[in-house]
């Protein structure tokens, strides 16, 4: 905590002052003082699960479990009066399709041609990366595709497997190079 993956030092920002201060990063000491509480209810950053309920589900991803988000949003929404929807429901009305991606190509073509090939490394925040070194030729995306899955514009990136990116979001926007093979 406090630095980055080269373990440079990471200064925390003054939203008040728009700029950098002199201090590390590091809640270390706050997540302390927070698992030391006697109450969960008054925890913003850390929480608890049962290793029982971990075994039930058989979800171990921790966001699956952290409620705070979940009530940040149901607060906005009624505060905005609006109704929020899941998508489980948008699904079965036909608001929404799904498809699975293409599955990953061979590594050999990785890099070796003008395709974009999205991973699951390229979703975050909302957008999706574009990766020049992993672009393949088009014989391989013609052949991964031959299923008509292609993304288009306002199609919505969802990562449902891999580690720590279960649940990352991006929106394929028009900027996004067509075509494009997909692995999430």
């Amino acid at each position: 905590m406090g630095h980055d993956h080269l373990g440079n030092p990471i200064y925390r920002w003054n939203p008040t002052t728009s700029s950098l201060t002199s201090e590390v990063w590091d809640d270390i000491r706050t997540i302390i003082s927070e698992l030391q509480m006697s109450s969960a209810a008054e925890r913003r950053y850390t929480f608890s699960q049962s290793a029982a309920d971990l075994r039930t589900k058989k979800v171990f991803v921790p966001r699956h479990y952290w409620n705070l988000r979940d009530l940040e949003v149901e607060q906005l929404a009624k505060a905005q009066n609006l109704c929020l929807v899941p998508i489980e429901q948008l699904w079965k009305e036909r608001i929404i399709s799904t498809f699975d991606g293409h599955g990953s190509p061979e590594a050999k073509y990785k890099g070796r041609g003008k395709i974009p090939y999205i991973r699951v490394k390229d979703i975050v925040n909302w957008e999706i990366y574009k990766d020049p070194t992993s672009r393949i030729p088009e014989d391989v995306y013609r052949r991964m595709t031959r299923n008509k899955k292609h993304l288009k514009p306002n199609d919505v990136l969802f990562v449902k497997r891999g580690s720590y990116r279960i649940g990352t979001v991006a929106v394929s926007y028009t900027h996004l190079t067509l075509p494009t093979i997909y692995s999430v």
